[in-house]
């Protein structure tokens, strides 16, 4: 089969978005992904489906192990992530064997968590555990310690660029709360607890991994975007999901309160901190996709918000 017959809907979207610099990577795949198994001596075999920045295939090495190559999409902060997934060295996070400038072989890795589970507190359990191993102190990965958080400079941008982009009605007293939390957390900003955040350790991001040091409980993380930032944020991004549970139940607040408390005794992160951040993530990331123009998905996200409003 051709590799660009086996490149992902989503990942082949995002590289025409790219425009020139994305159809030159289409058109370089083949040659780059046979050049890179003749360097790393690796046998093809199957795609892996999903994933929507890089192509994914597993590999064999040879030693007879199994791996997994990725060759990224043209990313800028590529190499911030390979940083982050090399100072983990395993801990918390998926193991690499080999890389380059574009492209990572990685252990092979089992399911998500997502595919495994439909317990929603298990989830947070594995997952608060696991952050705690995989959270890094920012000189680790060369990066210095900023005067304000990053995720709420980058989220109060966000709002501005998606309110001047939507085309359908918002819910503007959410997004205003929204924005005095971003107000609060950045006063509360302590760059003494900032660390190294995964930045979207949802469960399609945790895998399972073979039994070794620095797998928690069975399960590693993907794909970081690693960056400096309140520990409580990679929880609040945990916990912007399961919208469709939030609006079935019969006391929305109530199981967003129980999540944070279970985020909140396996990492010792303010809850109050990750509930404000919940809130954020979910109406950011409501209005981004409405943005986009994906007005259902982002409707979903907001659905629930007004009743786990902190």
């Amino acid at each position: 089969m051709p590799i660009a017959e086996e490149i992902s809907e989503a990942t082949l979207a995002r590289a025409r978005s790219q425009g020139d610099a994305g159809e030159a990577w289409l058109r370089q795949l083949p040659l780059r992904y046979a050049e890179l198994c003749a360097r790393w001596q690796l046998t093809p075999g199957p795609a892996v489906v999903g994933g929507s920045a890089s192509f994914v295939r597993r590999v064999t090495r040879r030693d007879g192990s199994a791996a997994v190559l990725r060759i990224s999409l043209p990313d800028p902060s590529f190499a911030q992530r390979l940083a982050t997934l090399r100072a983990a060295d395993g801990h918390g996070y998926v193991r690499v064997l080999e890389a380059d400038t574009d492209a990572l072989l990685l252990e092979s890795l089992g399911e998500s968590l997502a595919v495994t589970t439909t317990d929603i507190d298990r989830v947070v359990r594995v997952a608060s555990s696991l952050l705690t191993e995989a959270w890094l102190a920012p000189e680790a990965t060369g990066l210095g310690i900023p005067e304000q958080d990053g995720a709420v400079v980058g989220l109060l941008a966000l709002i501005e660029t998606e309110l001047g982009r939507i085309t359908v009605p918002v819910p503007v007293d959410l997004v205003e709360h929204a924005k005095a939390l971003l107000a609060e957390r950045q006063r509360a900003w302590d760059p003494t607890k900032s660390v190294v955040v995964h930045g979207d350790p949802h469960a399609d991001n945790i895998l399972a991994a073979p039994p070794r040091p620095g797998a928690v409980g069975g399960y590693v993380l993907i794909d970081p975007d690693g960056f400096v930032a309140d520990p409580a944020y990679d929880l609040g991004v945990l916990l912007r999901g399961w919208s469709d549970h939030l609006v079935a139940a019969d006391d929305p607040a109530a199981e967003i309160d129980r999540w944070c408390a279970i985020a909140a005794e396996h990492t010792g992160v303010d809850p109050e901190a990750i509930q404000q951040w919940a809130f954020i993530e979910r109406v950011t990331t409501g209005l981004h996709l409405l943005g986009l123009g994906l007005h259902d998905l982002g409707r979903s996200f907001l659905a629930p918000a007004a009743a786990v409003r902190p």
